[in-house]
C-alpha cells in the first residue's frame, strides 16, 4: 500500500491503534518513492513480503 510519505507517520499510527493485527504485521519501506509516497506492506510468514 502506497501512501503519502508526510501522511506515513499518522498512518502508522492509525494501524498502531485501530489495526493492532494488521500493524504487527505491516513494515515500512523508509525511502520515498519518486512520486514522494511511502510503502507499507505485510510480512508473510516465513520472511517473505505482500
Amino acid at each position: 500500500m502506497y501512501v503519502d510519505y508526510d501522511y506515513a507517520s499518522h498512518f502508522a499510527l492509525y494501524l498502531m491503534h485501530e489495526e493492532q493485527d494488521v500493524w504487527q504485521q505491516t513494515e515500512q519501506d523508509v525511502p520515498s518513492t519518486d512520486d514522494i509516497r511511502a510503502r507499507f506492506y505485510l510480512k508473510l510468514r516465513g520472511g517473505g513480503h505482500r
